[in-house]
């Protein structure tokens, strides 16, 4: 990392961010009472964290998984991001919510996946990092995620899933957004993600800073994770109803 003077990555605390967490659709959701799937996940990978997670949330709560990991729907499923016959963004649309754990525990990594459950209007329920509110403070996205961290175990989060999934008036609180458009105040245009959603084009801004300021930085420092996933996992397991699962 020494060697380079700018950089170009999914961090919003990059010379110039370009996380896969693309502007979201507004294209309306199905309505609630058509949305006859509960909870959906869909994961390549059996990454032990998250995996151990979703493996005590379905003793609460029905979870239909499509992916290679804990697979228990035999449909096929694509894994692009736009919409088309079984890909996991049509598969979502007809589920209230959708299980966003991505497979990387580092600070601002941000994948399709919160993207692909908020433009198919399946309500995410986030495992990663914290530095989604950097994204999420803007407009009518404040209330758009649920947060593991905000729940002391597996249980409690189910509990109030199946809740919200009565309560139709509280569920479409979530899609808010969808229902008023995004409402960003001026701010947002020059923040890191305002840049990124709705800016110049990536390669526009570079060549751009290039010109001004060729020399950059004096090297960049090397990039860790932080374990936010880790973190959120410790914290549920010190629950006593739970340390038995150790």
């Amino acid at each position: 990392m020494r060697q380079f003077n700018y950089l170009a990555s999914y961090r919003l605390d990059s010379d110039f961010p370009c996380p896969r967490f693309l502007k979201p659709s507004l294209e309306p959701p199905l309505p609630f009472f058509k949305k006859t799937g509960l909870v959906i996940v869909a994961l390549s990978h059996c990454e032990p964290v998250r995996t151990r997670y979703v493996v005590e949330l379905m003793n609460y709560i029905d979870v239909d998984s499509y992916g290679a990991c804990l697979k228990n729907q035999q449909w096929f499923v694509k894994r692009e991001m736009s919409h088309g016959e079984n890909s996991v963004m049509e598969m979502q649309r007809n589920y209230k919510f959708s299980l966003v754990f991505p497979n990387a525990d580092c600070d601002y990594y941000m994948t399709e996946k919160i993207y692909s459950a908020l433009s198919a209007g399946s309500v995410p329920v986030w495992l990663g990092t914290d530095k989604i509110d950097e994204v999420l403070k803007w407009g009518n996205l404040n209330k758009s995620v649920i947060k593991v961290k905000d729940f002391t175990s597996p249980k409690a989060l189910a509990e109030y899933l199946l809740r919200l999934s009565q309560d139709e008036k509280e569920y479409n609180k979530y899609l808010k957004w969808k229902y008023e458009g995004f409402q960003f105040p001026k701010e947002y245009y020059t923040s890191p993600i305002g840049q990124w959603w709705d800016g110049l084009p990536l390669y526009c801004r570079i060549c751009m800073k290039i010109a001004q300021d060729p020399q950059g930085h004096n090297g960049l420092p090397v990039d860790k994770c932080d374990g936010q996933q880790k973190r959120t996992l410790e914290k549920w397991m010190n629950n006593t109803e739970l340390k038995n699962l150790r």
